[in-house]
């Protein structure tokens, strides 16, 4: 389908010349497109539209999100590489689009490092293994025993094949010698969904969407894949304090844009985003979610996505998943 932007851009007051950097005089000039490459409601649209929202205070300019899900972030991410290098069209990838896919596809249509240029690693976040509520587990040690005794029996879902939440639970699943089977969905909201309704037992499911679940008392919660316990929900333990010593996983989200943008634009862009993330406003809506923000520089992000996809490319060979070409 042709993407139609929604929007008329003649009808937004310019902003003062004066407020922006000087080399940042000429752009953006015109609406900006935020692709998110996973589905409407998870933890990347939350995040784009946040973010979205300051970036046209900042810019003076709309910044329209645009979902593309599928593929495991494949088909959102291609669209951002064959994009004109001018800057207009961001994408917003993560730890998936960015790295894990290097590994886990033998025939990945792009090169995260040869045809995308990092903007900054906006932040990171725990997952939180939830179960829908009737299941009889109080607790991961609970968990493992039941699957156990039960072996081929207990499903985890995710939002996809080499997403984060099923590497997470191919790491679950090897950590503690279990028998379960994954369940891949075409995005997490409609895993959440099928979790809710009992259709599979339990997921990884980002920090952001679980806890506002968990206010609704949807999932319960049995612990959280980061190596310390959450500020805003001390009272879920780790997975390391749940009987799995050095279990830790995280889900990471960077902004790029094609390879070829001119650098003075990256250096724009990257001033926007952080301003973004660390005005209290942005930062009030994601730290209550469990969200670290990070915003650091081009060169920084590059090589942390460097160092990633070296990580997950030694994970997946642990793990040995197995996906067609």
């Amino acid at each position: 389908m042709k993407y139609v932007p929604h929007f008329r851009p003649w009808i937004f007051a310019p902003v003062l010349i004066s407020s922006l950097p000087a080399h940042a005089a000429d752009f953006p000039l015109r609406p900006l497109r935020f692709v998110s490459p996973f589905a409407p409601g998870g933890g990347s649209d939350i995040l784009a539209r946040t973010l979205a929202s300051k970036l046209a205070e900042i810019w003076g300019q709309q910044v329209v999100v645009d979902n593309r899900p599928g593929a495991t972030g494949i088909i959102g991410t291609e669209i951002v590489v064959q994009a004109p290098a001018d800057g207009y069209t961001l994408l917003l990838g993560n730890s998936a689009t960015q790295a894990i896919n290097v590994s886990m596809f033998r025939k990945l249509p792009y090169d995260p490092l040869r045809d995308l240029a990092c903007v900054t690693l906006v932040a990171r976040l725990p997952e939180i293994l939830v179960i829908n509520p009737a299941l009889p587990v109080i607790s991961v040690r609970d968990l493992i025993a039941l699957a156990r005794a039960q072996p081929g029996k207990l499903t985890f879902g995710s939002a996809g094949s080499g997403s984060s939440p099923h590497l997470a639970g191919e790491l679950f699943r090897l950590a503690a010698n279990l028998d379960i089977v994954h369940v891949p969905y075409k995005g997490g909201p409609l895993a959440l969904i099928d979790l809710v309704g009992g259709r599979i037992t339990m997921y990884f499911s980002n920090a952001l969407i679980a806890l506002r679940m968990l206010e609704n008392r949807q999932l319960k919660t049995l612990a959280v894949t980061s190596s310390n316990r959450m500020a805003v929900a001390p009272e879920i333990p780790t997975m390391s304090e749940s009987g799995l010593a050095g279990f830790e996983e995280y889900i990471w989200f960077v902004a790029a844009v094609p390879a070829a943008t001119p650098g003075a634009r990256v250096k724009t862009l990257n001033s926007g985003i952080v301003a973004a993330l660390q005005s209290a406003a942005v930062s009030a809506i994601l730290t209550r979610d469990g969200t670290e923000i990070v915003a650091n520089s081009p060169e920084q992000c590059t090589a942390f996505t460097k160092s990633e996809i070296k990580k997950y490319a030694n994970v997946i060979d642990k793990v040995r998943v197995n996906l067609a070409d």
